[in-house]
């Protein structure tokens, strides 16, 4: 496939805002031949209605608004990837509404005047998102990317466009994983069981993630799946549809976070501390994961 002129997209955004703090979160995460995130530039693989691109993402010296390089043959829908890259580096956050509720919580408070403006970094490709999310359950963050990397390269088509950034793949959709065997991935049957379910209920429907499916339906729709707890769903809510109020209050590293020893606090606890910060939890949440860092 030949290459052809990228489109240019300045992205403008509510300040302030870290384009760093959004690529940190990514780099650990970002699947082996699909995403990279390298020398200040997010880049990963695109496809819409099959037609397969990618886009390259980095913060001019200005740091005024984000550019944004498309490869795409559709000119039609070049403002659908832009909205997408958008909300990849949540730039239509209210981060001063945000900020100013969070802050008042005396817990909080200092950790918003140390990160001003946090991001909830979200996906380009939701289901992709949801298998990153399934295959990370109870794992490392270097062997979920390992595992969903060797996912990308069996299942996934190559992308067959040139590029600089050594993109090779498009992640699979739930048509291929369906029914795919997983052989030599070193994925568990339990995990095996839930991404073939969750693959059904996305081509059936029963699993959406369209605007007009509300959170409350999304959540109950992905805990009807065998192997999906409330982590799982609550981390898919944050980073899929957006959700501001989602939160994972049985992550290990949050009840770490909030206790002052470090030895992980209750379930309970955090769930009475954090209904101040409603419903802004998601924005709490990256808080907390980001101060573990500091420690």
């Amino acid at each position: 496939m030949t290459t052809t002129k990228p489109e240019i997209v300045t992205l403008s955004f509510h300040p302030p805002f870290e384009f760093t703090q959004v690529n940190g979160f990514l780099k650990p995460r970002a699947i082996p031949g699909v995403e990279v995130v390298d020398g200040g530039i997010y880049s990963r693989s695109i496809a819409i209605d099959e037609a397969p691109g990618y886009i390259a993402v980095f913060a001019p010296k200005s740091k005024q608004s984000l550019c944004l390089e498309i490869h795409f043959p559709d000119q039609e829908r070049i403002p659908v990837v832009a909205d997408i890259t958008r909300q990849i580096f949540d730039l239509d956050a209210p981060v001063e509404k945000i900020d100013s509720h969070l802050k008042k919580d005396g817990f909080l408070s200092s950790l918003v005047t140390q990160r001003p403006g946090i991001r909830v970094p979200g996906s380009f490709n939701a289901f992709e998102l949801c298998i990153r999310a399934i295959v990370g359950q109870q794992i490392s963050v270097k062997g979920a990317t390992t595992l969903i990397g060797r996912i990308a390269a069996g299942y996934g088509n190559e992308l067959n466009i040139p590029n600089p950034f050594g993109l090779k793949y498009l992640f699979p959709g739930p048509e291929k994983l369906a029914n795919a065997d997983f052989r030599g991935i070193g994925l568990t049957h339990a995990r095996i069981t839930t991404i073939h379910h969750l693959s059904a209920a996305v081509l059936d429907g029963r699993v959406s993630f369209h605007a007009a499916f509300p959170p409350s339906q999304l959540r109950k729709a992905l805990l009807g799946i065998k192997g999906i707890g409330e982590w799982t769903a609550q981390y898919i809510l944050m980073r899929t549809i957006k959700h501001p109020d989602a939160m994972p209050c049985s992550d290990l590293g949050l009840l770490k976070a909030v206790s002052p020893d470090k030895i992980p606090s209750t379930e309970k606890r955090l769930r009475d501390m954090s209904t101040p910060w409603q419903p802004w939890r998601a924005y709490a949440t990256m808080h907390l994961w980001s101060s573990l860092a500091d420690i």
